[in-house]
């Protein structure tokens, strides 16, 4: 029994032994294999790795590259930009220099203008319209012309106003056409202007006529007058007509005859022409053509009429007040009279005699509308 159960044991392990060599020879083939397996792996993987570095690298420098062109193409373009934006500027051609377009202005008052020939300076005492002409287009200095359309002063651009535009709004009207027909809608102005001239004149007169017909010796005499000169004012024309009326009070005394008292009414027609107009005065002058209405003498006791025509010629300066214009000027009479009738004897009563007379006067003018 003994030996069987020792058989079966020995059997059994060598059974035993038998199954442990194969899983140890199989354990060791196993661990070989996967060993080889590991390393190839392992080579794979480091031949993978080295691979994938390469790549990486290849790929940065590819990227790289393209980042720079990407800057080397934003800095071409912004250099354009740049150069578009701070373009060099060129030196333009010098603009020709051009004179300005005659033009309708008005000096200032108070401007100096300087005579372009004899460089003398004149100073505009009230606003006047003249013709002028920038010397140059946007300088400071302007030309005025004179009546003939010539350069005749200068004067700063400050002192002239342009007027043109104002000027050439009112219609362009032919100063000689007769305009007989009135537009359908049109108007006419049926104002008359008068003009008035009141005249105190003293005189100091002179003659020889006097003393020839009272036989007297004494040549001189005085003579006050107060005269209305009357004119139909017309703006467009340059002399003015009208009527005269004055009344005349005078004086003769003779050391022997004693004195000698004469009065008188006359009138006729007058002429006035009007110059050198200033803002606040103007010149006047006056040509009268006279007859006596009426012109009567007395010397105690005898009394005698005579027949009296002449002219007057008057130069006054009319001055512009708050009351009005005044005037003040010196005027010449030249008078021819001859009897009409007498108490007493005369000698050579046909003949007509001369008398003139120089004087001074102050006067007054006021206008009415009709």
């Amino acid at each position: 029994m003994r030996q069987i159960w020792y058989n079966h044991f020995m059997n059994s392990r060598r059974q035993g032994l038998s199954l442990i060599r194969i899983w140890v020879f199989t354990l060791a083939v196993s661990l070989l294999f996967s060993f080889s397996i590991k390393a190839d792996d392992l080579d794979d993987f480091l031949e993978e790795s080295e691979a994938s570095k390469e790549a990486i690298f290849i790929d940065i420098e590819e990227e790289t590259r393209a980042d720079f062109d990407v800057i080397d193409k934003i800095s071409k373009r912004q250099k354009a930009i740049e150069k578009k934006r701070y373009k060099r500027r060129q030196f333009k051609k010098p603009r020709k220099i051009s004179e300005g377009e005659i033009f309708k202005a008005q000096l200032k008052k108070g401007a100096i203008l300087v005579d372009i020939k004899s460089k003398k300076s004149f100073k505009v005492k009230s606003p006047i319209m003249v013709t002028a002409k920038m010397i140059i287009v946007g300088g400071n200095l302007v030309y005025i012309y004179d009546k003939k359309g010539k350069e005749k002063y200068k004067t700063e651009a400050m002192n002239v106003i342009d007027i043109e535009r104002v000027v050439s709004l009112y219609p362009e009207i032919d100063h000689i056409k007769t305009y007989s027909d009135m537009p359908r809608y049109g108007l006419k102005d049926k104002k008359t202007n008068f003009s008035h001239f009141l005249t105190y004149h003293a005189e100091a007169m002179r003659t020889n006529y006097y003393p020839t017909i009272f036989r007297g010796t004494q040549k001189t005499g005085n003579s006050y007058q107060l005269q209305l000169k009357s004119y139909l004012f017309k703006k467009d024309f340059p002399v003015q007509a009208g009527l005269s009326i004055a009344t005349q009070l005078g004086f003769w005394e003779d050391p022997t005859l004693g004195v000698s008292t004469w009065g008188g009414i006359f009138y006729g027609p007058t002429l006035m022409r009007s110059f050198w107009h200033e803002q606040k005065n103007q010149w006047n002058f006056h040509f009268s053509a006279f007859r006596s209405l009426v012109h009567r003498s007395r010397k105690n006791p005898d009394a005698h009429s005579f027949s009296t025509n002449g002219i007057q010629l008057e130069l006054e300066k009319q001055i512009d007040t708050r009351n009005g214009p005044f005037s003040i000027g010196i005027s010449y009479r030249l008078s021819r009279s001859s009897v009409k009738s007498t108490t007493e004897y005369l000698e050579n009563e046909a003949s007509r005699g001369k008398i003139t007379a120089v004087g001074v006067s102050v006067g007054y003018r006021f206008d009415w509308v009709l």
